[in-house]
C-alpha cells in the first residue's frame, strides 16, 4: 500500500485530513480503522469500514490530532487495520510536508491564543453609506496573557462577504488590554443567482494578523448565526433581491 495525506480546501482551519491510500495488491482489502502516528503530534483512532479494491485510493478522513509543538520534525506513519490485521506504513514525503505545513500553522493559532483573543463583537448596527446597506461592527482583540504584541494587518470577505476597516486597524501592543477596530459588514456586489442560492456557505470571514518575529496567520472569523441572518439580509438588500 502507498500512504500520502493531503487536506481539502473544505477542511482548512480544522485538523481534519484526507490519509489517501493506495491498495498495490492484487486483492480488495476491508480497511477497518486509520490512525496517524508521530511524535509531531497525537492522532486518534478513526473507525473506517470500507472495502479498498485493488488499484483504488481511498482518501480516509481522521484528524491528526492536538499537536506536540514541541517536535519539528519525525517520520509519520499511518496505521491502519486491514481485514482485522494491523498493518503500517510510511507516509510519503509530501504527506509529510501536508502535516508538518498544518501543524506548523496550528502551533501557530495556538501560541496566539495564548496571548489573545479575536472576535467580532456582535453587537451590529445598520448603517446606509452611499445608497448602500452595511452593518457596523468591532473587531475586538483583547489579551489574555501579559507580554507580546499582535498587529491587525488587514481583513478577508467571502463569496458574498465584504468585511472592511471603517477606521483605522488598531494593533495590540505590548502595555495594551483591548485594542477594537471598527468594521464595516455587507455585500461585495456579486449577486448572481448561484453565489446566493448558496449564500448559507459565505461564512466564515477572516482577520490577517502577525506576532512580532513570526509570519503573518489567518484568524478564522465565524458570526453568531444571529449574526449570519442579519448579514444575509443586507447582503440580499443591497442586490435588490427577496430573501427565500
Amino acid at each position: 500500500m502507498h500512504v500520502t495525506v493531503q487536506q481539502q480546501r473544505f477542511d482548512g482551519n480544522t485538523r481534519t485530513v484526507g490519509v489517501e491510500t493506495t491498495n498495490l495488491g492484487d486483492v480488495a482489502v476491508e480497511v477497518l480503522s486509520v490512525q496517524l502516528v508521530s511524535d509531531q503530534f497525537a492522532g486518534p483512532k478513526t473507525s473506517i469500514g470500507s472495502v479498498l479494491n485493488p488499484g483504488r485510493t481511498i482518501a480516509f478522513r481522521t484528524s491528526y490530532g492536538r499537536p506536540n509543538c514541541r517536535a519539528t520534525s519525525g517520520p509519520v506513519l499511518a496505521r491502519l487495520d486491514v481485514d482485522g490485521t494491523p498493518f503500517e506504513r510510511p507516509v510519503d514525503r509530501e504527506g509529510r510536508q501536508e502535516l508538518r505545513r498544518l501543524v506548523v500553522a496550528d502551533c501557530a493559532k495556538v501560541q496566539l491564543g495564548r496571548i489573545a483573543d479575536i472576535v467580532l463583537n456582535r453587537s451590529l448596527r445598520r448603517v446606509v453609506i452611499e445608497g448602500k446597506p452595511w452593518l457596523r461592527g468591532q473587531l475586538d482583540i483583547s489579551r489574555r496573557s501579559p507580554g507580546g504584541t499582535v498587529d491587525l494587518r488587514s481583513f478577508g470577505g467571502s463569496v458574498l462577504v465584504e468585511l472592511r476597516p471603517a477606521g483605522r486597524l488598531r494593533d495590540l501592543g505590548e502595555s495594551d488590554e483591548r485594542a477594537i477596530t471598527p468594521v464595516l459588514i455587507g455585500s461585495n456586489g456579486r449577486c448572481d443567482e448561484h453565489a446566493l442560492v448558496e449564500s448559507t456557505r459565505t461564512f466564515p470571514l477572516s482577520a490577517y494578523v502577525r506576532r512580532r518575529g513570526h509570519p503573518q496567520q489567518r484568524v478564522q472569523l465565524t458570526p453568531s448565526v444571529t449574526a449570519q441572518n442579519r448579514i444575509l439580509e443586507v447582503i440580499f438588500e443591497a442586490c435588490g433581491v427577496t430573501r427565500p
